[in-house]
């Protein structure tokens, strides 16, 4: 396809209904738009080694068309999904499947192959996509999907900072998680209707990878009056919400925003607008510093029609692929909400606090150690303010509010199967509960046992498992990821048959909780080469242990960099060791 014709049907997507109201034929045209390369040999499919990603991928065909009425054509839809998907996999194996893929995948199927006769261009078209527009989605992990996920946010900042400080506030320490599902799948799971989808699509595939990030930006930045509005009705500012309040809202938002044509086309314009106006390599968005030059939003173009680049691409080394993928706070966010800045206190303020703020009959109740040596100084040659000094210094500030410094706790941590049994469970005390709970319950303690506390609900092997079944059971009909049980805060995530739970007091921050559990994963994702499921773990239990006791302490949050973790428990390699013998042994001789 010329750029010429690109451009003009780039153009035909932008305007009032789209590609419909233009005359265009879209099966025809997402037929010519990707080229006829000849794909990568592959054996018969029958025959051809299996992905190992294929378990994964069978779990989502027997979700998909769930609209559809059960019957032949859906089983039919379902083989053809399936078939399509392992075809891609196993062609290009160093592709990795991610939750979500069947989503295009079955947009693409309705609308290349409605009556299943064009098999063929549909696998091709499914071939083009993911080397050239999923690509940094189906790496080894999800750090280059992250980085995109920051640049949204770098856009986002360019057009309306105090907005995006708002939303940085809300989510922190994390990303905007509730954009990862519209990158990752293109708007197609987000958007119900499979028209307004295929709007969507149609603009993307003309515009490129990078436009997908600025309809990301466009949908969030939509939604600033109806937040605006949310917060007004809570008597709070927008900046004043949290996580819990904003995220049900965003996550609704590309349904709100393509709720009619209209709606659907103002935000189409607005984010080809802002990729006008804030390119990828602006000072303001820095694409360039978050991702490598092999990112997809860089190869998109003349070279985006060459397979061989593509794979070439799945072979570099995530850090050199995700550069800075990490979210990184900005101190503006105050400032840019009209929040007084902190001053520091005048000299003469100083003072005055100085002598007015000392009693005289607590001086020498209070502050003995530091009148002496005050007045040490003085006999040396200081002067009367040293003694003020020393006092100030010394005195409590009761008039200054306490920090909320806070010890993170997990009171569980469970690794269940796809049926709720337990795979690895740790439970925690509370913080203080074994020096309060060994003095009341060390007389009722069978001989050679350790106290039961009472501060610690699941004590007995029964309760442990009435709770592992019961949260089991609730995560399953949960809508999210989030959740209460027993007066007990639950996070959760899957990955094939396998649940990842933690348990926390209702009261601690759902934020920390989150970051933890994400970490977890990441680290379970490096150890076990993004292979989380039953076997993998019980064949590496030990690396799961270790993992998890670098990351908590007798229920203490200790650490949530899962690098920092995945290299402390990760073994050392048997040739390195060796050189390093064989240095010292020579240095010897």
């Amino acid at each position: 396809m010329d750029e010429a014709t690109r451009r003009r049907w780039e153009a035909c997507a932008l305007q009032p209904g789209g590609w419909d109201a233009a005359g265009l034929e879209r099966r025809a045209c997402w037929s010519k738009m990707w080229p006829a390369s000849n794909p990568a040999p592959m054996h018969d499919l029958a025959t051809a080694p299996a992905h190992p990603d294929e378990g994964q991928v069978e779990l989502d065909v027997q979700r998909s068309f769930g609209c559809m009425e059960a019957g032949e054509q859906r089983d039919q839809r379902r083989a053809l999904l399936r078939r399509t998907i392992q075809t891609t996999l196993r062609r290009y194996r160093a592709l990795r499947y991610f939750q979500g893929f069947h989503d295009v995948v079955a947009l693409v199927q309705l609308t290349l192959c409605p009556d299943f006769s064009d098999e063929a261009t549909m696998q091709r078209v499914v071939d083009h996509v993911s080397l050239h527009f999923l690509r940094d989605c189906m790496t080894r992990d999800l750090m280059p999907a992250l980085g995109q996920l920051k640049i949204v946010r770098h856009i986002v900042r360019a057009a309306d900072a105090p907005f995006a400080y708002a939303l940085e506030q809300a989510f922190y320490p994390n990303h905007w998680i509730v954009a990862l599902p519209w990158l990752l799948t293109l708007f197609t799971h987000a958007i119900p209707d499979p028209g307004k989808a295929r709007r969507v699509l149609d603009y993307v595939w003309c515009a490129g990878p990078a436009s997908t990030l600025y309809v990301c930006a466009a949908v969030l930045l939509a939604q600033k009056e109806r937040l605006v509005q949310v917060a007004a009705d809570a008597r709070t500012t927008l900046d004043a919400l949290d996580m819990a309040q904003l995220h049900p809202i965003l996550a609704q938002a590309p349904i709100h925003t393509t709720a009619d044509d209209e709606a659907l086309t103002r935000v189409l314009q607005e984010a080809a607008h802002l990729a006008q106006t804030f390119p990828l390599r602006c000072p303001a968005v820095r694409a360039h510093l978050v991702l490598g030059d092999h990112s997809v939003l860089f190869t998109w173009g003349e070279e985006a029609m060459h397979d061989e680049k593509a794979l070439h691409s799945l072979d570099i080394p995530s850090a050199q692929l995700a550069l800075d993928p990490l979210p990184t706070p900005r101190d503006e966010q105050a400032r840019a909400w009209g929040a007084p800045s902190a001053q520091r206190p005048r000299t003469r303020d100083i003072v005055h606090r100085m002598i007015r703020a000392p009693r005289l009959r607590h001086w020498m109740m209070e502050y003995p150690p530091m009148l002496v040596l005050s007045s040490l100084s003085l006999c040396l040659g200081g002067g009367a303010l040293s003694v003020l000094l020393a006092l100030f210094l010394a005195q409590p500030q009761r008039d200054m509010p306490e920090m909320n410094l806070t010890l993170y706790s997990t009171r569980a941590v469970l690794l269940l199967d796809s049926e709720g049994h337990r795979i690895l469970a740790k439970y925690y005390e509370p913080p203080g509960a074994r020096a309060e709970g060994a003095t009341s319950n060390a007389g009722t303690a069978a001989a050679g046992l350790a106290p039961l506390f009472a501060k610690n609900p699941y004590q007995t092997l029964k309760q442990q498992e009435a709770l592992e079944h019961g949260v089991w059971d609730k995560a399953r009909r949960a809508s999210g990821d989030l959740f209460q049980y027993d007066n007990q805060l639950v996070l959760f995530k899957s990955s094939y048959d396998v649940y990842i739970f933690v348990i926390a007091p209702e009261h601690e921050n759902e934020l920390m909780i989150h970051s933890f559990l994400q970490s977890f994963y990441d680290t379970l994702s490096v150890l076990l080469q993004s292979q989380i499921d039953k076997r993998t773990i019980l064949d590496n239990m030990d690396l799961v242990t270790l993992a998890l006791d670098e990351s908590i302490d007798d229920g203490i949050i200790l650490e949530t960099d899962s690098a920092a973790i995945a290299n402390r428990v990760t073994r050392p390699r048997s040739d390195i060791i060796e050189v390093q013998i064989n240095e010292q042994t020579d240095e010897a001789m």
